[in-house]
């Protein structure tokens, strides 16, 4: 009896400490990603002001992608007011990560923060996305439209999931 009491106790630290690399590996990825996208690596495309748009991003036009962050500015988005609060995201959960004992609430709450924030560079994204799509004639929104799904289309093969939202099979 006395062993089992033992061993459940030690069980429960490896899952903890199993989660919690798990959890920093997952991060360190993101992070690497997210600094990618930041950096000044000119062989990617920027994206319209560091957004989150993805590939909708990627899709406008060098021309489209100036404009839109020209137009951010103007709209009051400060885009490296943006670049260091992602960074200041990063370090906090760093330290989180590192602190000892492991504080999943801590940890919760700065992944809270984190999301909080990039939805409101997402909106921010989404609205100037919008606003350029508008002033878009018909067959500049089609070029865009191509360009979009030759982005898909580098991202590599579609998944089994069924039909995507257009109808088609994927």
């Amino acid at each position: 009896m006395a062993q089992m009491t033992q061993t459940a106790p030690q069980r429960r630290n490896w899952l903890k400490l199993a989660l919690g690399l798990s959890v920093g590996l997952n991060l360190l990825v993101a992070g690497a990603v997210i600094g990618g996208m930041i950096g000044h690596d000119r062989r990617m495309p920027r994206p319209p002001g560091d957004f989150g748009l993805g590939p909708l991003g990627a899709a406008f036009s060098p021309e489209d992608r100036r404009q839109m962050r020209r137009e951010s500015a103007q709209a009051g988005a400060d885009v490296s007011q943006l670049r260091t609060e992602l960074r200041g995201d990063l370090d906090a959960l760093a330290a989180a990560l590192e602190a000892e004992p492991w504080n999943e609430a801590a940890v919760r709450a700065q992944l809270a923060q984190m999301h909080a924030h990039a939805m409101q560079r997402a909106q921010i994204g989404e609205q100037v996305m919008l606003d350029r799509l508008g002033r878009m004639t018909v067959d500049d929104r089609r070029a865009y439209a191509e360009r979009l799904r030759a982005r898909l289309s580098d991202m590599g093969p579609p998944d089994d999931r069924g039909p995507d939202p257009a109808g088609r099979a994927r």
